[in-house]
């Protein structure tokens, strides 16, 4: 007697699509920013975060030579991309007056910093014994700022009778401080921007800016 039966199918599995190092980067570095946020550095294990991203210890090690690295990265990120940013909007707006620049620059960098501030503590807080750190965390996109001011400070003829990178890390450190310090600097019903305010002219008048006279001459 003949077999009626259909014929079995065969179902046909596609190929698991590889990720890119980029696209397991970013899962790292996400799963890492959510432990670190969550637990602090000394409550994050690889393991917690290599489970979190979804990839094993080892291929978090291919990326990452120890946690201080990956923390240092995770925790400076946004600040880094922020910066990065910046530095090509400054370069590309040279009629922005020089108090508009350093406010936008000091909101901009107040509420990140606000935002982002469980992490920042907690990067405040964890010694530095990544071996591998040849120079401050902030200094590569620093000096990417320092580029575009330069390049706005010759695009508007202006000068200033400082160091650019020094008057960077100064204002970097002053809005971090700030931040950072949070309700034990200041009341919890000061007015924020009133705060990026008095930060913008410190880092102004550290800089050696000077407002225009009446007479519209002055640097």
């Amino acid at each position: 007697m003949p077999d009626t039966s259909a014929p079995e199918k065969t179902v046909a599995h596609s190929p698991r699509k590889r990720r890119s190092t980029a696209q397991v980067r970013s899962l790292i570095t996400t799963a890492a920013y959510d432990e670190f946020a969550e637990h602090g550095f000394d409550g994050t294990s690889i393991r917690a975060v290599a489970e979190r991203a979804g990839v094993t210890e080892s291929t978090v090690f291919r990326h990452f030579s120890s946690k201080p690295a990956l923390f240092e990265t995770t925790a400076v990120g946004p600040l880094v991309q922020f910066m990065y940013e910046f530095a090509a909007s400054i370069a590309t707006h040279p009629d922005e007056n020089p108090a508009a620049v350093t406010l936008r620059f000091v909101s901009g960098l107040y509420d990140l910093c606000t935002v982002n501030r469980r992490i920042l503590v907690s990067l405040a807080a964890q010694p530095h014994e990544t071996a591998d750190q040849r120079e401050p965390a902030f200094d590569a996109c620093a000096r990417a700022l320092v580029r575009g001011i330069e390049t706005y400070i010759a695009e508007n003829d202006q000068a200033t009778p400082v160091d650019i990178l020094d008057a960077v890390r100064m204002a970097l450190a002053l809005v971090l401080g700030a931040v950072l310090s949070d309700n034990e600097l200041f009341p919890a019903e000061a007015d924020p921007a009133r705060i990026k305010a008095m930060l913008s002219q410190f880092v102004l008048i550290g800089a050696g800016y000077q407002q225009p006279s009446a007479s519209g001459q002055g640097r």
